[in-house]
């Protein structure tokens, strides 16, 4: 395998594992977002709500009782008839804020939103009962406290009614809240964990192929290397064997050459004499005319 193609798999691998470690981490915080939603557009709004409605019917029931103590002084209750329609104005807002967002939660049981839907009912009924006391006590001055305590007495089914339901609401909407609560913080120990073991099984195999990827490339380096090394030692000897007899060659050119310049000498030294030989003819065949012509003048004087 080569150099490259391994680098090309160590970073691929450590690609995909970012990826992954990313895509999981993403998803678990979409889920965790999820429950947080829920709790802060959701439940936390209803739970607060149900809370505000059950301390208002409090308030309800504290002025109520006020009024009723204060019996024979219009003064005191006028003023605790004031806060007692105040605060059923708030109390008549709260319930149709609490219906509305109960409304739009699915995950709700259908039993609470018939709850929350019955409360309007029965705090109007609850309301009317003591608008008819507060009506009969004008109506009547001889009426006592006690006298009043009893005819509010006949309106305490209602009353009873509306603040177990109050309860009953308050209660079930904190339940889902601490189950979503539960199954957030759930959610959140999980992606640690398991972020964690992803994130260390990342480190593990990213030590891993740090360590083993440079020995392997080295490998591979160093064997390329001898390679290369054997390869010069072989195009080295080959070279020397080339210049070796190169230099045989030139010596074998350099003797022929030698050969030559003797050969040229002797042929000239041949030459030299040749000529030398053809004078001698030369000059022998001039004496031999001359002593022709001797002897035929000789022979003619004979």
């Amino acid at each position: 395998m080569t150099v490259r193609r391994r680098l090309t798999i160590s970073f691929l691998v450590l690609g995909i594992m970012a990826f992954v470690v990313g895509a999981f981490g993403y998803l678990q915080l979409s889920r965790s977002a999820k429950h947080l939603t829920r709790l802060t557009q959701g439940n936390v709004p209803c739970l607060q709500l149900a809370e505000e409605i059950r301390i208002t019917m409090l308030m309800h029931r504290r002025y109520e009782k006020d009024f009723l103590l204060n019996i024979g002084k219009p003064d005191k209750q006028q003023t605790y008839l004031a806060k007692f329609t105040k605060q059923s104005n708030l109390m008549t807002e709260s319930i149709a804020r609490l219906h509305e967002l109960v409304s739009d939660e699915p995950h709700l049981p259908q039993e609470i939103k018939r709850s929350v839907a019955s409360l309007s009912g029965s705090f109007n009924v609850y309301c009317e009962g003591f608008r008819e006391v507060v009506r009969a006590l004008q109506a009547d001055a001889t009426i006592d406290s006690v006298k009043g305590n009893e005819l509010m007495s006949q309106h305490k089914t209602a009353v009873h009614d509306l603040e177990a339901a109050i309860t009953t609401v308050a209660e079930t909407i904190r339940k889902a809240v601490d189950i979503d609560s539960a199954d957030a913080q759930a959610h959140a120990r999980t992606a640690n964990v398991l972020l964690l073991a992803i994130t260390g099984v990342g480190l593990v195999l990213t030590v891993g192929i740090c360590t083993v990827m440079p020995r392997s490339i080295s490998r591979r380096i160093l064997s390329d290397v001898s390679d290369l090394s054997d390869v010069s030692v072989g195009v080295m000897s080959a070279s020397k064997e080339i210049a070796a007899a190169s230099q045989s060659l030139a010596q074998g050119a350099t003797e022929q050459a030698a050969g030559l310049e003797e050969t040229a000498s002797s042929m000239e030294e041949m030459a030299s004499m040749t000529k030398q030989n053809a004078d001698n003819a030369q000059q022998a065949n001039g004496l031999a005319q001359e002593s022709r012509t001797v002897a035929e003048q000789g022979i003619d004087a004979i």
